[in-house]
């Protein structure tokens, strides 16, 4: 018969090192939730402390010694005080509703604010906005109205338009030193707050003034495609290319009207046309229509 292999015990040293590990294990699982514990205390700590800190926040944002106390309004000339002040009462009204009240020296949205009052009066080209103290501040609002240059017109009425061709307001009787009425391009029946000939205006101002420094001032302009009619306060319409140097039209039309075609002959004449190069074209009134249209000559 086989002998039965005698089975192994733990030696006594694997026994006693074992025993020893048992009382570690436990220190660690203690300290590890220990440090759980002061974790969990921690984040409860910062948590209620950043909700007082939000709380006591939003509390001085509504305190009615921080609010904004008193409205300044400065700059406006033909927009009322009025006006103004209602727009201004009526945007801090908002700003006191939400959760963090705005209407105070701290929060104040001062470029969305000055956004808003250039939006809501197209007369006004800029606005400068200061919170001025901490405690019962003062909201300061300067403001600076477009100066008319010139009118847009249609049949019905005219317009103001400043000197970026921008349309601002209804001509109110303000607009009689203005040389120039400005007419075409615009089609809808809202053009409060349109620009008129965008990149082209300025060319069309250029051509103005070289125009009137020669002493062909228009009274009316109108750009018909890429041609600007003028009318001159002379009487008679101007057809030019929109893009011609001003400086040489002006002195074209000056050489034309001194030819010996149309010396003294000015108050006599229909239009006179520039668009074909160096050769000018003209009409008197009363020719039969259709006419034809005579050659001055070669302008110098």
């Amino acid at each position: 018969m086989l002998e039965k292999k005698a089975s192994r015990k733990p030696s006594g040293d694997w026994l006693t090192v074992h025993k020893r590990h048992q009382p570690q294990e436990k220190q660690r699982e203690r300290l590890a939730k220990r440090r759980q514990r002061g974790r969990l205390i921690i984040l409860g700590g910062t948590l209620v402390i950043s909700l007082l800190v939000a709380v006591l926040l939003i509390a001085a944002t509504h305190a009615r010694s921080l609010q904004i106390a008193r409205v300044e309004i400065s700059g406006n000339a033909a927009i009322s005080t009025e006006l103004l002040q209602k727009h201004t009462d009526a945007y801090l009204a908002l700003l006191s509703r939400g959760i963090f009240a705005k209407a105070n020296s701290s929060l104040f949205p001062t470029p969305a604010f000055e956004a808003s009052v250039v939006g809501s009066f197209p007369r006004i080209e800029k606005a400068h906005v200061e919170i001025i103290g901490f405690i019962e501040p003062v909201l300061s609002l300067a403001v600076q109205e477009r100066t008319a240059y010139a009118r847009w017109c249609r049949e019905g009425g005219c317009f103001l338009m400043d000197g970026g061709g921008f349309i601002f307001a209804h001509d109110a009787g303000e607009s009689r030193a203005l040389a120039t009425d400005f007419y075409g391009l615009l089609t809808n029946d809202v053009v409060i707050g349109r620009v008129y000939a965008h990149e082209s205006f300025e060319q069309l101002k250029l051509l103005t003034a070289a125009l009137a420094q020669r002493g062909f001032g228009a009274v009316r302009a109108e750009l018909v495609g890429e041609t600007v009619h003028f009318t001159l306060a002379r009487g008679f319409i101007v057809r030019v290319p929109l893009m011609n140097d001003p400086e040489t039209v002006a002195s074209t039309l000056d050489v034309s009207l001194a030819s010996d075609a149309l010396r003294g002959k000015s108050g006599k004449l229909e239009y006179v046309d520039m668009r074909f190069g160096n050769r000018v074209y003209y009409k008197f009134q009363g020719d039969p229509i259709p006419s034809v249209e005579q050659a001055v000559g070669d302008a110098e």
